[in-house]
């Protein structure tokens, strides 16, 4: 009974705030590590590297929102941009989201054969491109496509054109890549050796 006793009054007497305040970061790192892998695990693939965990399902956000920022927010947009300022200034200038300015974003973590075979990622994106080309009068679109994007978007071009040999010419006005990594990816073997925060520190 005395033990019991005193195991409660050690466990209800105040800490110092130091204690008190490592114990609270102690608590958040803890939480922050149990969280972290939560999210490597469901976004990590089976070593087939195009199958998912059982029970887990992700999916690229649609439309403009899956391409903004990376982090939503007003103190977290200047650090985690994407397409946030390209998207603001064309609305600037009259674009109007769902009827000539769309995004499709796309599982960055499977090769195209496997977006295609898995989502019909590159048949959805020739439609949405056709609906867009007739909801503006039968003008051709403009495809800015970012980082591996630009691949993404390369191989739908060839996708295109194996289907039919007159689609590009008729609904793509302009393929623009925007830091492509059209010969190669160097920035990655940094990654590989010192990490990167893609300036989130």
């Amino acid at each position: 009974a005395r033990e019991a006793s005193a195991a409660f009054f050690r466990s209800n007497r105040k800490l110092p705030a130091e204690d008190a305040k490592q114990m609270e970061q102690e608590a958040a790192d803890q939480h922050l590590a149990v969280h972290r892998s939560k999210w490597l695990s469901h976004m990590g693939l089976l070593d087939d590297m195009k199958s998912e965990h059982p029970d887990v399902q992700v999916r690229a956000m649609e439309g403009l929102a899956g391409v903004d920022y990376l982090t939503p927010g007003t103190l977290t947009n200047h650090l985690s941009y994407v397409f946030g300022p390209v998207i603001t200034a064309l609305k600037k200038v009259g674009y109007e989201e769902g009827v000539n300015l769309d995004a499709v974003p796309y599982d960055w973590r499977l090769p195209p054969s496997e977006l295609q075979k898995r989502d019909q990622y590159f048949t959805k994106t020739m439609r949405k491109i056709e609906e867009m080309y007739e909801r503006n009068g039968g003008m051709p679109v403009v495809l800015v496509c970012h980082s591996l994007g630009t691949k993404t978007g390369h191989y739908l071009l060839d996708f295109a054109h194996a289907k039919d040999k007159e689609w590009c010419n008729k609904y793509v006005h302009t393929y623009m890549p925007v830091g492509a990594p059209h010969l190669g990816a160097p920035k990655a073997m940094r990654g590989s050796i010192t990490g990167d925060k893609m300036g989130l520190e």
